[in-house]
């Protein structure tokens, strides 16, 4: 049997190291997101949330499933934005509210401050130009905003190159859960009328949703 020259087996040895710490740094990666996303409702639960900012707005999605049981009782009792802000205020957290019900006040981008945070919130119809879509990405950019928020019927255009940090989908498919797609942008399904959607932004600027 033909020896292996020792060069090659060094090649076998350092590309096998390689590929431990390759997959050493995506468990670690994994690990620390998943993490994150934990701590962030450790937090929620606690009522600890200063240095939290987040985004509220109501539900207007047609609910998927019957809204009322066999004697015409409501199966859940409707939470109201109000007493939502007034709950994560509580908690510590800067709380932004949107009017989902008036789209056509974000068509322009609108900015919110508080506490030296900026959010930028806007309206892409589904029936934007490459051009108009770049125009209003240009607009967010020269506000110098900490977080961007597009609202859409439904996120047909190429989302990721755009640079929104959330994209709250109108006419999403019952299967979305909230998260990360083929995107860079975190999506989130519009909840059903009676709810609120919340957009959490930890400390650390990792994104996360909720539906109350």
């Amino acid at each position: 049997m033909a020896t292996i020259p020792r060069e090659r087996i060094a090649l076998i040895v350092f590309i096998a190291c390689i590929a431990i710490i390759l997959a050493g740094i995506g468990a670690y990666l994994y690990a620390g997101h998943s993490w994150n996303y934990a701590a962030t409702r450790i937090d929620d639960a606690a009522g600890e949330m200063d240095g939290y900012k987040v985004v509220l707005y109501e539900g207007i999605a047609i609910p998927e499933s019957p809204q009322v049981d066999s004697r015409g009782m409501l199966r859940d009792h409707p939470v109201s934005l109000d007493a939502a802000k007034r709950d994560y205020a509580n908690k510590g957290a800067t709380v932004f509210t949107l009017n989902t019900h008036d789209m056509d006040s974000y068509e322009h981008p609108r900015y919110f401050e508080k506490n030296g945070y900026r959010v930028a919130v806007l309206y892409i119809p589904t029936d934007a130009t490459p051009a108009r879509i770049d125009e209003l990405c240009d607009d967010v950019a020269s506000h110098s905003v900490q977080a961007s928020i597009a609202i859409t019927p439904s996120a047909t255009w190429n989302a990721g190159d755009n640079g929104f940090d959330a994209i709250i989908e109108l006419e999403s498919d019952a299967a979305l859960a909230a998260g990360y797609g083929d995107s860079d942008s975190y999506m989130v399904k519009m909840p059903a009328a009676g709810s609120v959607g919340a957009i959490l932004i930890s400390p650390s600027e990792l994104l996360s949703a909720r539906t109350r």
